[in-house]
């Protein structure tokens, strides 16, 4: 163990455990310790799995460990799997309770980012600039938005108003946006609805014009969208979910 060999530390005091049947409490709770500690190690080398199966071949041995379930807890939450998290840190706080600052944390954003009824859920490269979701316009046409909470409108290509016929009559007003390149006026339209994932929103009027630094494919969702929803957001794991209320 002195090495790190974990593997035949354990190995070896599973071995011991039949010759010495009175120190089987300690060998125990060695043993448990040094999977616990290996996991953790696999855990900040980013082998989430195999720290995932280490913490739990420990509960096997130790059912009552709070430290385990918050550990397997992280595990979980580094592979997205949040019903696992959830689960798991429920137990730490329950075998646990000095843990509750630790694991509240943790818990509260997992109960935040879970999916279920009317929540659409968006995973991303974790640590990535741009969040980007499919938005489905009238029912008809689907585009590539990326989220923007600092944008107070919602930007679409112009060719979407095109295809979808809003250009054959008069903007419902011009708008004038804010934009890397200076200035810019563009027509609003109301369109009728925006999907994401099932959840419609509208109407609501939508400014049409092509997005500074892109080829034109892609629009922009802003806060009068996302306002309709309950965000949240973890760029660590790479999820974001919108929950209508």
């Amino acid at each position: 163990m002195a090495r790190g060999a974990y593997s035949d530390a354990i190995a070896q005091s599973r071995a011991a455990l039949p010759l010495l049947p009175a120190q089987t409490a300690v060998i125990t709770t060695a043993i448990v310790r040094w999977y616990q500690t290996w996991g953790q190690e696999q855990l900040r080398q980013g082998h989430v799995g195999d720290a995932a199966r280490l913490f739990r071949t420990a509960l096997e041995m130790d059912s009552t460990n709070g430290e385990l379930y918050f550990a397997l807890g992280q595990a979980a939450w580094r592979q997205r799997a949040l019903e696992t998290a959830l689960e798991a840190f429920e137990a730490a706080l329950a075998y646990a309770p000095g843990l509750q600052s630790e694991v509240e944390s943790y818990l509260t954003k997992a109960q935040a980012l879970r999916g279920g009824p009317q929540t659409a859920v968006i995973d991303f490269p974790p640590g990535a600039r741009h969040i980007e979701v499919a938005v489905m316009i009238d029912g008809r046409l689907e585009v590539p938005c990326i989220v923007d909470t600092g944008a107070t409108v919602t930007l679409l290509p112009l060719w979407v108003a095109d295809d979808l016929g809003y250009r054959r009559d008069p903007p419902a007003a011009w708008v004038s946006i804010q934009t890397a390149g200076g200035p810019r006026r563009l027509p609003s339209f109301a369109v009728r609805r925006l999907d994401i994932q099932g959840l419609s929103v509208g109407p609501l009027p939508v400014v049409f014009g092509d997005l500074p630094g892109t080829d034109g494919s892609k629009g922009l969702l802003g806060m009068d969208v996302l306002r309709s929803f309950a965000l949240a957001v973890d760029h660590d794991i790479g999820r974001m979910t919108l929950r209508l209320p």
